[in-house]
This record gives C-alpha cells, structure tokens and sequence, in this order.
C-alpha cells in the first residue's frame, strides 16, 4: 500500500510539471537571450508589433499597445499579458552595454541615481526598495518602486526591476514588471518566471 501510494504522489507531480510546461511558452531574441512566459502573454518587438496588432491579440491589447509609447529602439522585447483589463501588466528586457554588479554597493546605489533619473523625467516615484536576489543561475540586483500620477505617469503603478549581468557578454540587462498594485501580486510569478528561465 506504501509503494502504491508512493507512486500516485510520483506520477502526480510528473503531471503537474507537464500541465506547468503545457501553460508556458518560450521566447528567444534574434539578439541572442531566451526565457519562458506564461502562456497569455504576448512577447512583442519592433518587428513582431505590427503583426500582433493585426492578428492573435485581444482588442484591448491592441489599443493599450497603440496608446502606450513603447520604445522598441531600446526595449528589446515587451512581454503584455493579453487581457481586456485597463492597465495590461506587462514585462520588458532592455539590454546595455558593460557589467552590473550584483553587490549591496551597487544596489545601495541605484536608490541614490534613480531617483533623480525619475525626477528629470517627470516621473513621480518613491517607495524604493533594493536588494541582491538570485532566480534561478541569474544573480541580481532586485529593486521595487511606486509611481505615482504624473503627467507622464497618469495611475498609481508599481515595478519591479531586476538588473544583471550577462554570464557570457560584456553587456547587462534590465528585466521590468509593471502592474497595477492591486494586480501585482497576481502577476508577479510571470516575471519570476522570466527570471529563473532566463539565458543569454
């Protein structure tokens, strides 16, 4: 009886690790990363936004993607969950050129630059918090932000950034989710999801 019921809980989560597989998409840039999205998300580029906005998006993902001013010359990719909702979460990759150190230092100082950065632009934020965080192999710097309603920024909004190094390039990345804060934590574990899947 002990073997059987060892058994069904073996084949239970060989079931549950291919229904998550089954859910998940994969993504991979022609500038060489790769991660896996959940499936209802939408990974959009330069090239690709054009013809999503033609076919295979909701009509509200369509207008949010017109409306919103999304600079593919430097976000790689966009990653949109594909809903009817308002404010569509979404998760986007910038890629820059030299090393990000994962180090206390370093994240110690991001909360002194961005702040500043966000001012310049505009950009009411606060609530900042940082930390070094590993997903998966991927070692970072984890940084959580508020934006508040500003000319540029109209709703309340808050991120989460993760700024890491390239394993094998001179180069860095910077992964961020956006959500609304009532949606945040609904959403969150597709961005870690992209974290711990992530390769370059």
């Amino acid at each position: 009886m002990h073997r059987f019921s060892s058994s069904l809980l073996i084949f239970s989560l060989m079931l549950f690790g291919l229904a998550n597989l089954a859910f998940s998409e994969d993504y991979r840039d022609k500038s060489g990363f790769s991660f896996t999205h959940s499936a209802g998300w939408l990974p959009i580029n330069g090239s690709l936004k054009s013809e999503l906005i033609d076919g295979g998006m909701t009509d509200t993902a369509k207008d949010y993607l017109k409306k919103q001013s999304f600079d593919f010359e430097k976000i790689k990719v966009l990653l949109i969950r594909n809903g009817q909702d308002d404010f569509l979460e979404n998760v986007n990759v910038v890629v820059i050129d030299g090393k990000l150190p994962a180090t206390q230092e370093f994240a110690d100082q991001i909360l002194k630059i961005l702040p500043q950065q966000y001012k310049q632009m505009g950009i009411n934020v606060d609530n900042f918090k940082s930390k070094i965080q590993t997903f998966g192999s991927n070692k970072g710097v984890i940084v959580d932000q508020r934006m508040n309603p500003s000319e540029t920024v109209p709703n309340t909004l808050k991120q989460r950034q993760f700024y890491m190094a390239s394993q094998n390039q001179e180069k860095s990345y910077i992964i961020t989710y956006t959500a609304t804060p009532e949606t945040f934590k609904d959403h969150v574990k597709t961005f870690e999801q992209v974290l711990e899947s992530f390769a370059d």
